[in-house]
């Protein structure tokens, strides 16, 4: 069959070919595609061969690879499926790097990559509707508001009486209290990556949200209708005065100062992430993923143009 020849021929221009790793190329889809076809081979040279040149085509080889990710060929379904899952992680691990380092990210977006790298084919889809649907459950909640004091506790109380937010006290140090789906999916967390999400859901109702990077523990400030209010999103959506803020603080060091109750950008928000990931993977002795985080960490720390 003539598709079989053009296989073979893909195969000994391969072979006889020094590929790059991990470099995208100008290979036409054609290639690409019979490329991803020689993973069905029996041969585990041929196989391992056709590996490299897919990761070295880059993202080009994402598309035909989801589809043989959906084969019924079960043996290139499952190296399909590996390949595809390497190049999202190094999409994912690139785009954010190059995020973090700008001056404004995307904090939703951003969060998602971030989760993309323990579950590459994470989509903003999937993450993007479980927060609309917080979204309506809390604009709902609001409906009838009388004051921005009583549209704030309405807020609160969808969040964490109905749609049940919680911190996660007992495993505080879980990598998953840091990955934006594993927390919308499991409703708990640890106060940065529960503020983020209480953060992206208000900005979905309108309020204004902003992240307040308290030393050893992280708060949101609320604004509606120009009055602004602290909650603490760990302890259960509790609204903070000042004094109670300063409270959180007692006995610990640094003492308290006025300027840590002022907001933190985004950016700000996610280097902070990213420490905190970086230092449980070094406490769990994970290198492979300190490795990573040290990369993302050094572009959220790198001084913005």
């Amino acid at each position: 069959m003539a598709w079989v020849s053009h296989l073979r021929a893909t195969w000994t221009h391969l072979k006889h070919s020094p590929q790059p790793r991990r470099r995208a190329t100008t290979l036409p889809d054609t290639r690409t595609i019979a490329l991803v076809k020689l993973l069905d081979e029996e041969d585990a040279a041929t196989v391992h061969a056709v590996a490299e040149a897919l990761l070295a085509v880059g993202l080009q080889a994402i598309a035909p690879l989801r589809v043989a990710a959906e084969s019924d060929n079960a043996r290139l379904r499952a190296r399909a499926r590996l390949l595809l899952d390497k190049l999202l992680l190094h999409e994912a691990e690139s785009e954010l790097a190059a995020m973090v380092a700008g001056n404004t990210p995307d904090l939703e977006r951003a969060l998602v990559l971030l989760a993309r790298t323990e579950h590459p084919a994470l989509s903003l889809e999937e993450v993007a509707t479980a927060l609309d649907d917080l979204a309506t459950t809390a604009q709902a909640a609001m409906e009838g508001a009388y004051s921005p004091a009583n549209r704030v506790e309405r807020f609160v109380h969808a969040l964490f009486e109905i749609e049940r937010l919680r911190g996660n006290t007992s495993d505080y140090y879980d990598p998953r209290n840091s990955m934006i789906d594993a927390v919308l999916e499991r409703r708990t967390g640890i106060p940065i990556s529960l503020a983020a999400v209480v953060m992206l859901v208000g900005r979905r109702c309108g309020l204004t949200m902003q992240g307040i990077g308290m030393p050893r523990h992280f708060l949101v400030r609320i604004t509606c209708d120009g009055t602004s209010f602290i909650i603490d999103a760990f302890g259960s959506g509790q609204v903070l005065t000042p004094e109670a803020c300063r409270a959180l603080l007692t006995g610990l060091a640094p003492e308290f100062r006025d300027e840590f109750l002022a907001p933190v950008s985004d950016r700000a928000m996610l280097r902070r992430v990213l420490e905190n990931l970086l230092a449980t993977h070094a406490r769990n002795e994970d290198l492979l993923r300190v490795e990573r985080f040290s990369k993302l960490v050094m572009a959220a720390q790198a001084e913005v143009a």
